[in-house]
C-alpha cells in the first residue's frame, strides 16, 4: 500500500531540465544570430556609404591624425 514516487519526481525532474537547457540554448542561438545580422547589415552599409563618395580623391577619404 506504499507508494513511492520519488522516482517519478525525479524523471520530471530531469526532463524539466532538459526542455529548460534546450529552450535556453535555442534563445542565445537566435539572439547571436540576431545580433550577427545587425551588425553585418550595419557594416555593409557603412561600406557602400563609404564607397558611395566618388567625388573625393583618395588621399580626401583618409585622414591622418
Amino acid at each position: 500500500m506504499f507508494n513511492d514516487y520519488l522516482g517519478n519526481y525525479a524523471g520530471l525532474g530531469i526532463v524539466l531540465l532538459i526542455i529548460y537547457l534546450v529552450v535556453s540554448l535555442a534563445m542565445i542561438g537566435v539572439f547571436i544570430w540576431i545580433m550577427y545580422s545587425i551588425i553585418w547589415r550595419a557594416v555593409r552599409r557603412g561600406m557602400r556609404e563609404f564607397y558611395a563618395e566618388t567625388d573625393l580623391p583618395p588621399s580626401a577619404r583618409f585622414t591622418s591624425p
